[in-house]
């Protein structure tokens, strides 16, 4: 979770709460999440939901290089997978928490 001047917002993805989920997190008085809970119950929340989560960002930069190198009857492979640093914020909405993916402008 990162706060941003420069950024431009594009929805990723949603997740729908569990019934631990709406046990767990902060209510405002009219019986909604709410969205200025502190920042432990937010990643709470990011870690529980960890599978969901990069599901969302399955199509961000992943590249794969793959080097083989052979001599005789030796042969070597190496393989390397390189994830960017994604930047991206949480809403918490009232049946779900909405992704959105922050790219700059």
């Amino acid at each position: 979770m990162t706060k941003s001047e420069n950024a431009q917002s594009e929805f990723a993805c949603e997740i729908a709460y569990t019934q631990k989920d709406l046990d767990f997190l902060p209510k405002t008085e009219l019986g909604l999440i709410n969205d200025e809970m502190p920042k432990n119950q937010k990643l709470a929340f990011l870690n529980f939901h960890k599978d969901e989560l990069s599901e969302c960002f399955i199509s961000a930069k992943i590249s794969v290089k793959d080097i083989v190198r052979s001599e005789l009857a030796k042969a070597q492979s190496e393989t390397y997978v390189k994830i960017l640093p994604l930047r991206f914020i949480v809403e918490f909405g009232e049946k779900n928490a909405l992704i959105y993916y922050l790219r700059k402008k």
